[in-house]
C-alpha cells in the first residue's frame, strides 16, 4: 500500500474522494447514509492531529514529550474505565445500576442516556480514584475524560447511520470502533462480557476480552432475559427486583451476600 493510500485510510477521507469522483460532493450527499459516513469519517483523526500540532507549537514539545503527554494518561484512564466497566458486569449489585444501559434493543445515540442515576457517580469515583492513585494530574485527567467521553458517545452510532461501524486504516487498529461496542451490547453467547474499553481496546487485548464480530453472527441487542415490551419499569428496575427476590429467598446470610457480590446468573451449588 502506498504512503498516499495509507494517509487516506488514516484520515478517513476515502469516502469524500469517492463522492468527488462521482460529482456528488455537495449538500445533497448529507441526505444519504454513505454521504453522512463520508463526512463524519475524517472529523476525529483531523481533530487529533490538529490538537497535537497545536501542542507542539504552543509548548514546543519534542516528539518524546508529546507521546508521553498522551500515552500514559490515556492508558491509565482506559485502565480505570476497564475496571469500572468490568465490575459492572461481574458484580450483580453493580450490574443492577448498569443493566438499563444494555436494555435497549436498538443501538443508537440515545442509548448513552439509558442508565440508572447511580451509574454516573460510581463510574466517576472509580475512574478518578484509580487515575489519582496512579498519578495522573487532574487537569490532564479532565482533558482525557472529555475526549474519551465524546468518543464513548459516538461509538453508539446506529447501524442505519454507520452501517459497517468499522474504522479503516491504521486508526482502525488502535481505536475502539462502533462495531466493537455493538458487540459489547449484544446478548449473543459469543459476545457476552466482551469489549469493555471505551476508546483504546488495549486492555481488552491484555485481559483477553477483546472480541471482533464473528462471521454470520449478527449482534442481537438487549438484556439476556425477557423484558416486558415498552416497559420503563422493567427496563429500569427489573434487575433490582430480581436481585431483591433472590436475596429474600436465599436461606442463609452467606448466600444472600453471594447473590449481591457474585456475577449475574450465579446460583448456589
Amino acid at each position: 500500500m502506498s504512503l498516499s493510500q495509507q494517509l487516506i485510510n488514516f484520515f478517513g477521507v476515502g469516502g469524500i474522494f469517492s463522492l468527488w469522483d462521482a460529482h456528488e460532493l455537495g449538500v445533497n450527499a448529507l441526505t444519504t447514509l454513505s454521504g453522512i459516513q463520508a463526512f463524519l469519517g475524517p472529523i476525529f483523526p483531523v481533530l487529533l492531529v490538529v490538537e497535537m500540532l497545536f501542542m507542539v507549537w504552543i509548548n514546543r514539545r519534542t516528539p518524546a514529550r508529546l507521546s508521553s503527554a498522551y500515552k500514559i494518561p490515556v492508558l491509565m484512564y482506559e485502565f480505570s474505565h476497564f475496571v469500572y466497566h468490568w465490575t459492572c458486569h461481574k458484580v450483580r449489585l453493580l450490574w443492577c445500576i448498569h443493566a438499563p444501559h444494555h436494555a435497549p434493543t436498538h443501538m443508537n445515540l440515545s442509548v448513552i442516556f439509558t442508565a440508572l442515576f447511580l451509574q454516573g457517580p460510581y463510574a466517576t469515583f472509580v475512574r478518578t480514584a484509580i487515575c489519582s492513585i496512579l498519578g495522573v494530574p487532574m487537569s490532564l485527567l479532565f482533558l482525557v475524560m472529555v475526549i474519551d467521553g465524546c468518543w464513548g458517545a459516538l461509538i453508539h452510532f446506529s447501524e442505519e447511520l454507520w452501517p459497517s461501524g468499522t474504522i479503516r486504516g491504521v486508526l482502525g487498529r488502535v481505536i475502539l470502533s462502533p462495531q466493537h461496542h455493538r458487540i459489547h451490547h449484544s446478548s449473543n453467547p459469543e459476545y457476552i462480557d466482551k469489549n469493555f474499553c471505551n476508546t483504546l481496546p488495549i486492555w481488552d487485548a491484555v485481559f483477553r476480552t477483546l472480541q471482533h464480530e464473528v462471521p454470520g453472527v449478527k449482534p442481537v441487542y438487549g438484556l439476556n432475559r425477557e423484558v416486558k415490551p415498552n416497559s420503563f419499569i422493567d427496563m429500569y428496575f427489573g434487575e433490582i427486583y430480581l436481585l431483591f427476590r433472590d436475596v429474600c429467598a436465599a436461606p442463609t446470610l452467606k448466600q444472600k451476600i453471594l447473590y449481591i457480590v457474585m456475577p449475574p446468573g450465579w446460583k448456589p451449588q
